[in-house]
Order: C-alpha cells, then structure tokens, then sequence
C-alpha cells in the first residue's frame, strides 16, 4: 500500500504502581488516576520463553519493556498486551492469529490483565471507563510478518511474493486501531514503536522487516504520531558486536547458547529507553 493510500485510510478513519502490571482491582483503583496503557504483542507482553510452566511463566516484568517506560515516567502501567497478537486479532476475535487466542483461554492467568474481547475493545473500554490516561504505547505488526514467514517455510526469498498483502492489511489494521483510540482519548500521547531485526547483520529477513517498520512509521505519521525507533536503537547497540543483537546481550538466550527472538532485561529496557525521550512532561500525581 503506498503513502497516499495509507493516509487516506488514516484520515477517514479519524473521521469517522509505578511499573507492575495491572489486575482486576488495581484496574478499578486506576479509575481517576493517571496511567500508562501499554499495547501490542509479545514484546510489550513481556514473553519470556524461559520460565516455569503456568500460572508463572510469561508474566515476567523484566522483558517488558513497558514495566521500565514506567519507572521512568513515575506512571501505573496497564497491559492487556498478548504474545502471538496480529494487528488482524488485535481488532476482532476472529481475526488471524499466531498463539494469542489460545494463550488466553488456556491461561487467562498468565495474562497481565484478563479481559473478553478483543485488545482493541479492551483498549476503547479503558480508555472510556478511566478519565485520566498519560500516555499509550502500541507495538503490533511483528506478527503480521511472521505469519507469512511460517507459510514460506522461513525462506526469505519467499517473502516478497507475500509481502505486498500483508503490509496492506497491517496498514489498514493499524489506521483503525489508531483512529478508534484519538476518537476515544484525543488529548491523549500516543507513541507508536516499530521494530528490530533479531538476527545479525546483514541478515535476509532484514528487508522484509524494514518495509514492516515503513508502513507502521507511514500510519503513524498520518496521525501526526511519533515512532520510537527501537530498530535504529538495537542496531546501534549490536554494532560493536559485529552487528548481532545477541552477542551484544539484547536477546532471551536459550540453554543451547542461542538466543530467542525476544528481548532480554537490557533489549527491554533500551525499548524503554527509546520511548522515553518522546514521552511529554507531566505534573506528577495529585
């Protein structure tokens, strides 16, 4: 989908404690409270392949980056994030999926905050039901791009043939879930995050993420909203690790050696660092 495009969606569509994560009754002492609402995938979830079995694995503040963002910005932190999230699913519960929905129903425990529906309506919910939102995060889109990564078979020379769809729903997707919160919390920050690359440098799924991160940064910037670059932060950083963001220690590793696609402590809390700078000053709590 190109530019033009893009904003065309976007525009009518506009038309048309400190850092835990929030339960059910944290939620509700929330209500005329300023907050932090943190959406998206497994990244702003937390996922951490390396923890126990349920009800304690995934629910792991260390990888969550939001849990950082909001030590820094003196902020509750309410995140109804799910690994395995599409921006597809994150509209609607019958929308693609790549583990989310079934993380949900087996462990609704392992969630930072259990809610029906989909992330979207939860998000609209909040936002409506609790008055004083300082700031919302959103990262979604990773899914999106793995889902066509699991139809070729992870052949990246696959992936162009594919491609062009994929970033054309995400930007749809992502143009709905941005209009649906500026109608419902106009006044409200909202910080877009795109994506790093996993893997080494030069590696061949860098180009497939690239385009990922240009569509999310066309969207965005149909709102007027700022992107965190998390991918310029984390290639920063792996660089003088001959440009591999698990040597530089970014990534969950696994007992074999070899790391995971998710962040570790110190990838999640550079995420938070990124943000941060964009977040707009506040006064403090009442």
């Amino acid at each position: 989908m190109n530019s033009l495009a893009l904003r065309a969606i976007a525009a009518a569509l506009v038309l048309g404690c400190g850092g835990t994560a929030a339960r059910a009754a944290d939620q509700e002492g929330l209500k005329n409270s300023p907050y932090y609402l943190s959406l998206g995938d497994s990244i702003p979830f937390g996922y951490d392949s390396r923890l126990l079995p349920p009800p304690n694995d995934n629910v792991f503040d260390a990888t969550a980056y939001p849990w950082y963002l909001a030590q820094m910005i003196d902020l509750p932190v309410v995140n109804p994030s799910c690994e395995g999230q599409t921006s597809d699913g994150f509209t609607r519960t019958d929308g693609s999926d790549r583990g989310c929905f079934g993380f949900r129903v087996a462990y609704p425990q392992g969630m930072h905050v259990d809610y029906p529906g989909s992330q979207l309506e939860f998000a609209i919910g909040y936002l409506s039901a609790h008055s004083r939102p300082r700031l919302v995060t959103l990262m979604i889109g990773a899914n999106d791009l793995q889902l066509l990564a699991d139809a070729c078979s992870w052949d990246p020379a696959c992936l162009p043939r594919g491609l062009p769809p994929v970033l054309q729903g995400l930007g749809g997707n992502l143009a709905k879930i941005l209009g649906a919160l500026r109608a419902t919390s106009p006044e409200t920050p909202i910080i877009v995050q795109n994506y790093y690359c996993p893997y080494a440098s030069p590696s061949p799924f860098d180009a497939a993420i690239q385009a990922l991160n240009g569509t999310i940064e066309v969207v965005a910037g149909a709102f007027g909203l700022p992107i965190s670059d998390v991918y310029g932060a984390f290639k920063a950083a792996s660089e003088p690790f001959d440009g591999d963001p698990c040597k530089a220690g970014l990534l969950q590793v696994h007992p074999d050696g070899s790391c995971d696609q998710h962040p570790s402590p110190a990838g999640a809390r550079l995420i938070a660092e990124t943000i941060a700078p964009l977040v707009p000053p506040w006064t403090g709590k009442p």
